[in-house]
């Protein structure tokens, strides 16, 4: 029998967590303009036992859009730095690789 870490035993609870914060700044964005990360764990908090970089996996550039940068409003955050995010318009399509002139691979 394999022995198990207490990340392995939390693993799918953070994905599980990940996908919902990210659901939820998705119905933000619906009404809103722009979400922060701020805006999502008023909505999601996150559970205590999850490592401070999980949140960093909610808002990314894979599912959301960077537009600028602002101070936190949170006052635990004193100040810091966050993003702010909008809706990614479509998804990046990869680009088709050209061997040579008129070839697409």
């Amino acid at each position: 029998m394999a022995t198990r870490t207490a990340p392995d035993l939390f693993s799918n609870n953070r994905d599980e967590w990940i996908k919902k914060a990210q659901d939820a700044a998705r119905k933000f964005l619906e009404l809103h303009d722009e979400v922060t990360i701020d805006d999502v764990l008023r909505l999601c908090p996150c559970p205590r036992y999850f490592h401070r970089n999980t949140i960093g996996r909610v808002l990314s550039k894979k599912h959301f859009k960077l537009l600028y940068h602002k101070a936190s409003v949170n006052r635990t955050r004193h100040g810091s730095i966050i993003g702010v995010w909008g809706m990614l318009d479509e998804m990046p399509v990869k680009p088709k690789r050209v061997k040579e002139y008129g070839d697409v691979v």
